[in-house]
């Protein structure tokens, strides 16, 4: 092979697996869904259909998604389960953790729940999901009904009209969401839970207190930056919401005082140096305006930084440091 081939052909190879790698890239970007928590439930009544070995019948209730068969709820056919087609050519027979017994002697109401998972206990993605109900008292195909729900985070409930041999229906889903809001006073926070579907409650305000109140009022210690994380529960399903707050106070004893920060001229017309005594260690400094909103944030390793406040309006600001574990924080007055 001469030179110039060789060229080509590594030019050639080179682009195939460029584009490959684009290409699973891309495909793994679309992939990316939503996956909310939740938990389905679902009643039908079943009525005879007059088959030949009625009311004896075998039952099953299962889901599907776009792609098909996700999880089987119920299955109530021991024997004869090979006359439910419809759902023996989407699940194979699948049973896993579905309730399961013999050939039903009589026609009755089935209630079925799901969390959302599938056969390997993980959550599905967010979208349309179809809850099918077949039954059978005959050696053939027998009545099958069908409702479809969209999984994601709002609650959606069904009460469709009853059907000749399904009646009393109810698709009810309900997602777990976890999810707050905050006033702050001082030092004192006043959380409010606003979680969808949880009935129990735990929270890390992030200085290493906690709580399971379902509405906490919490008292820090001191000034300072604190990620809050909220994890709602219902059964065996949880999930978690953190916000990062700004805690602030007007009252100077309530400020650590910090030989770790100095600053000049305060008050100020809008030029500051800030000086920070552990110049060898990586130190995260926010500005904050009285009422908590970020003014400007830098991370920095230099002992000496300046920042210009001109553009913004007289008043109150609070200078927040964090190097290591530790939180300093001090005033100042733009004239």
């Amino acid at each position: 092979m001469n030179k110039n081939l060789r060229i080509r052909f590594a030019l050639t190879i080179s682009l195939i697996v460029l584009i490959t790698g684009l290409s699973s890239f891309i495909n793994s970007e679309k992939n990316i869904q939503a996956e909310t928590t939740g938990e389905l439930t679902f009643t039908v009544r079943t009525v005879t259909a007059n088959g030949n070995y009625s009311p004896k019948h075998v039952l099953a209730i299962w889901i599907e998604d776009a792609n098909g068969f996700v999880k089987t709820r119920k299955a109530m056919a021991n024997q004869r389960k090979q006359y439910l087609y419809t759902w023996y050519a989407a699940s194979n027979y699948n049973e896993v953790d579905a309730i399961t017994g013999s050939t039903l002697t009589s026609h009755q109401t089935h209630t079925i729940s799901w969390d959302c998972k599938d056969l390997n206990g993980d959550l599905v993605p967010d979208g349309d999901y179809t809850v099918y109900v077949e039954f059978t008292d005959k050696h053939a195909q027998g009545p099958l009904y069908s409702i479809v729900f969209t999984k994601g985070p709002n609650a959606q409930t069904y009460t469709p009209a009853d059907e000749t041999n399904f009646k009393d229906l109810e698709l009810i889903y309900e997602p777990l969401v976890s999810s707050f809001t905050y006033v702050s006073n001082e030092l004192e926070v006043t959380f409010t839970n606003n979680s969808v579907g949880a009935d129990s409650y735990e929270w890390n305000f992030g200085d290493g207190s906690t709580s399971t109140d379902e509405n906490p009022v919490y008292t820090y210690s001191t000034t300072g930056t604190y990620t809050v994380a909220l994890t709602a529960t219902a059964g065996s399903n949880s999930t978690s919401y953190e916000e990062e707050i700004v805690i602030t106070s007007t009252d100077i004893s309530n400020i650590i005082p910090a030989k770790a920060i100095t600053h000049w001229p305060n008050p100020t017309d809008g030029n500051i140096t800030i000086a920070l005594a552990n110049s060898n260690k990586l130190a995260h400094v926010n500005i904050y305006s009285g009422e908590g909103r970020l003014i400007e944030s830098i991370s920095s390793m230099e002992k000496v930084i300046l920042l210009n406040l001109s553009n913004e309006p007289s008043g109150m600001y609070f200078i927040n440091v964090v190097t290591g574990k530790r939180t300093y924080s001090t005033k100042l007055i733009r004239n």
